[in-house]
């Protein structure tokens, strides 16, 4: 199950980041576009890749100098894990035609993030910094990082930047830290009009656990910055204690070990990926994901109390027996109400279909 749900949100991964890479600038005027729906997406399909799962945990697309696209996919973790390119081959929906993409290049830690496991005061646990999002924006390589479980307060040194030089190596700068702090800006990245956003969530939370989506416009930083300094943001979405995100429909066939005073909301759900689409007809931020279903507890994995056990998140936290895709679709004028001071960012709610691309 575990490995079907990550192949189905890469994919969405993939193909939103396709989609965005082929809008037109400058975008239409707004009125001439309409928010994107599920109806407006297609299942393309699997295509295969030469790594190992050690080595897929983040991915973006990169448009190469000969004008041909490729992926660059690295593992959850600065540790071991190399940042590699692949082709990007045709999806196909029948497994005996799901054709394998082929390794184009490799790069180990220490050729492409300065060899660095501890930034700043980033707890580890987990021996090295997990990597979160991925993104081009033109000529530059951003990727985001965090620390296994971090919810301390202040900002941390979460987004690094790279460059593709002609000789096959890579030039790397930062780190820098965000203004909004790290646990709300550290799992992805998407960009739009030249713009760079990050952002991060957990899609259900209860009174102890509230965070819900979030979304920053980040102050994109170039080879003069700083390392270490501090980067603006500026807030288009996020759910603050007492203002929670929501997700449509109830538990009520959950059986909650741990019931939370917040109600029946257990915040075992998460936002994996984000991507902001413009294209000349459509607009619109996808938010993907999957939130839990059936038996829903806290605490370690299998439950000791019951012997359920969660194929999916195996450490310990909140936890459930069955895992949904996730879809939530902002519509980015309400971005502009809340830049405008018009409206609260915690008052925007998604539509968030129960299921989408066949994520069961």
């Amino acid at each position: 199950m575990a490995n079907v749900v990550d192949q189905l949100i890469a994919l969405s991964n993939t193909l939103a980041g396709i989609i965005a890479q082929l809008q037109t600038p400058p975008a239409p005027p707004r009125a001439a576009r309409r928010v994107i729906t599920p109806a407006d997406m297609t299942y393309l399909g699997i295509m295969k890749t030469p790594l190992d799962a050690r080595s897929q945990g983040a991915i973006a697309l990169r448009r190469r100098p000969d004008g041909t696209k490729s992926l660059l996919v690295s593992g959850p973790s600065t540790t071991g894990n190399p940042l590699a390119e692949i082709t990007l081959e045709t999806f196909n929906t029948d497994p005996a035609k799901q054709a394998t993409a082929r390794l184009l290049n490799s790069w180990q830690p220490e050729q492409w993030q300065q060899n660095c496991k501890s930034w700043g005061s980033i707890p580890l646990p987990s021996g090295g910094l997990e990597i979160g999002g991925m993104v081009m924006l033109g000529d530059t390589f951003y990727s985001t990082f965090h620390g296994h479980y971090d919810v301390s307060p202040g900002n941390k040194p979460v987004l690094f930047a790279s460059k593709f030089n002609a000789d096959g190596t890579i030039t790397s700068f930062g780190p820098w830290l965000i203004d909004a702090g790290n646990h709300q800006t550290c799992l992805w990245l998407t960009t739009n009009n030249g713009k760079l956003y990050a952002g991060a969530g957990l899609t259900a939370g209860d009174a102890a656990s509230p965070w819900g989506r979030s979304l920053y416009e980040v102050q994109i930083p170039d080879a003069a910055t700083p390392a270490f300094s501090t980067l603006t943001s500026r807030v288009l979405l996020t759910y603050p204690i007492g203002h929670e995100d929501e997700f449509p429909g109830t538990y009520t066939s959950a059986t909650v070990t741990t019931p939370k005073t917040g109600g029946p909301w257990i915040n075992n759900g998460n936002v994996t990926t984000a991507i902001w689409i413009d294209t000349p007809t459509l607009e619109g931020v996808l938010y993907f994901g999957r939130i839990g279903e059936g038996f829903v507890w806290y605490g370690l994995n299998p439950d000791p109390a019951s012997g359920n056990k969660d194929t999916v998140d195996l450490a310990k936290g909140y936890h459930a027996t069955q895992h949904k895709g996730y879809l939530a679709i902002d519509d980015p004028a309400k971005y502009d109400d809340v830049v405008a001071g018009k409206m609260q960012p915690y008052t925007l709610h998604a539509d968030r279909p129960d299921q989408v691309l066949g994520m069961e």
